[in-house]
């Protein structure tokens, strides 16, 4: 059995959530991050600058990324606003978005100063195999600094990507065992504050521009998770990391890499069709 998540009892003290891009720590666990004992003592630090999304396959498409980089700043802090976040909780390190796992060194560098500044008693960062290459270098460059002791803070890992179509039951917390995970079920206000926080991310709940054929977050989507409980991954101290599945961990890593990969193709194609 899942253990239900208790935040006073399961995350006492200051909580830092590290996330790719703006709207992963949302997606992940923005129910949790919306109920008050919770939100007052809550910080995000963003690594990327989030500059690539939306983008599109045809390069006559022109973006002004500064632009969109400034626009998913303030994004990401009116959606910590809606949560119930005090000012000031949104912590931007601004590294290339879609380059995070060329940064790396920058990356740890940067984060650890931070860290060093917000002293967290809990540190949130994207599943060890959340499919995009920049969840990836977070979810690496947290593991690395706690492997190295250089934080002291209880390392949990929350899910931007849950769903895998390649597994059985097409989700990776069903091929995890339950002793790992916590459960929260929020309540509804904490659903309606992340809802409202989703809407708050204009440019992937709408068309930002013009060529767009379709959103990136869909009303499907942000009710989907909206509604659903969140999960985080509490690893064991000293566990390998891959102890922590019920399936076979060579599988788990052959999805892992095969398919983002059919997925981005097959966006592609999509794009092709669509004009």
């Amino acid at each position: 059995m899942i253990m239900p998540g208790d935040p006073a009892r399961d995350l006492p003290g200051t909580i830092v959530i590290v996330a790719p891009h703006m709207d992963d720590e949302l997606i992940g666990c923005g129910a949790l991050l919306a109920t008050d004992d919770v939100a007052s003592r809550a910080h995000v630090v963003y690594a990327s600058d989030g500059s690539l999304s939306p983008t599109s396959p045809w390069p006559w498409h022109k973006t002004d990324r500064a632009a969109l980089a400034e626009a998913r700043r303030n994004e990401a802090a009116k959606g910590l606003e809606q949560l119930g976040l005090p000012a000031g909780r949104a912590h931007f390190l601004d590294l290339p978005d879609g380059g995070l796992g060329s940064c790396r060194t920058e990356l740890e560098s940067r984060l650890l100063e931070r860290l060093h500044a917000l002293q967290p008693d809990h540190l949130l960062a994207p599943f060890r195999y959340d499919f995009h290459p920049d969840h990836l270098a977070v979810s690496q460059a947290v593991r690395g600094l706690d492997q190295r002791g250089e934080v002291k803070a209880q390392l949990l890992e929350y899910f931007a990507y849950a769903r895998w179509k390649l597994l059985p039951g097409q989700d990776i917390r069903n091929h995890i065992r339950d002793d790992a995970l916590l459960c929260f079920e929020p309540g509804e206000e904490a659903r309606a504050r992340k809802q409202r926080a989703f809407e708050a991310h204009a440019s992937q709940t709408s068309r930002y521009y013009g060529w767009q054929k379709r959103v990136n977050l869909t009303p499907e989507f942000v009710a989907a998770h909206c509604a659903e409980a969140e999960f985080l991954v509490r690893p064991q101290p000293g566990e390998q990391p891959d102890a922590i599945f019920l399936t076979s961990p060579q599988w788990i890593r052959f999805v892992n890499a095969v398919e983002p990969r059919l997925k981005r193709a097959k966006d592609f194609v999509l794009a092709i069709v669509r004009g």
